[in-house]
């Protein structure tokens, strides 16, 4: 066989293995099923068929069922009242506001005390407390997000 043939058949493999690998799905995570509780169910599913053929439960199947059990919790909540469900959205709603004014204030401080000691070296300590705060602020914020778009997720699931 001449070179080139060897070539191809080295390409084709390799297309093969990049299209196989392709195929397989990614795990989601935790983030993923709150979030698209409508995706529990078939995963849910898979797990069972999986734990049946392997004898055991895989750690992703175990944080599919806490996302299973979690957004029961906030279901049952919903049916049992919904007022207070729909107050805890809006309570978590001016959370998020409270929490974005505070990362608008320390991104601001930040820029400011980065701004006035540019050419200091090594960093101020007023510069590193505005970069901390900067880092809480913004997890608090990713939290508070993460907290309303998941309740925005129940109510998805219960409008529909």
């Amino acid at each position: 066989m001449k070179k080139s043939g060897y070539r191809w058949i080295g390409m084709i493999t390799l297309l093969g293995v990049l299209l196989l690998s392709a195929c397989g799905e990614k795990p989601h995570d935790y983030h993923y099923y709150v979030l698209h509780p409508e995706k529990i169910p078939p995963a849910l599913a898979q797990c069972r068929n999986q734990e049946l053929q392997r004898g055991a439960v895989s750690q992703n199947c175990q944080m599919v069922s806490r996302a299973y059990q979690d957004t029961r919790s906030l279901l049952v909540q919903v049916e049992e009242d919904p007022v207070t469900f729909g107050k805890k959205i809006l309570a978590a709603q001016v959370q998020l506001a409270n929490d974005r004014q505070a990362l608008a204030s320390a991104q601001k401080t930040f820029k400011n005390i980065a701004e006035n000691t540019a050419n200091t070296e090594p960093a101020s300590p007023q510069l590193v407390l505005a970069r901390q705060q900067l880092r809480v602020a913004q997890a608090k914020v990713a939290s508070q997000e993460m907290v309303v778009n998941r309740f925005y997720a129940i109510v998805r699931m219960v409008g529909e």
